[in-house]
């Protein structure tokens, strides 16, 4: 294998890792955006019905918001072990 042909499959398997993650990223904005959504709009109509208060929904959106800040603290955390 010559020297130039392994820097260009070392290029064209970054740049597969780095679409690979922009895909995985995309999707993951994308279900987190939808489950965010559907929560404040069942959580309006429990403010609506007289269920709940907005106090809750600040609650549950801040409660959602903490759990992907600890999830992605802890795949930092996992993939600085692995470098």
């Amino acid at each position: 294998v010559a020297v130039g042909d392994s820097f260009a499959q070392d290029e064209d398997a970054a740049l597969k890792t780095q679409r690979s993650l922009a895909y995985l990223n995309f999707g993951q904005n994308v279900i987190f955006s939808t489950a965010l959504s559907i929560a404040m709009v069942l959580c309006s109509n429990g403010i609506m019905n007289g269920e709940m208060t907005v106090g809750d929904l600040v609650k549950y959106v801040l409660y959602a918001c903490n759990e992907i800040c600890i999830f992605r603290k802890d795949w930092l955390m996992v993939t600085q072990i692995m470098d």
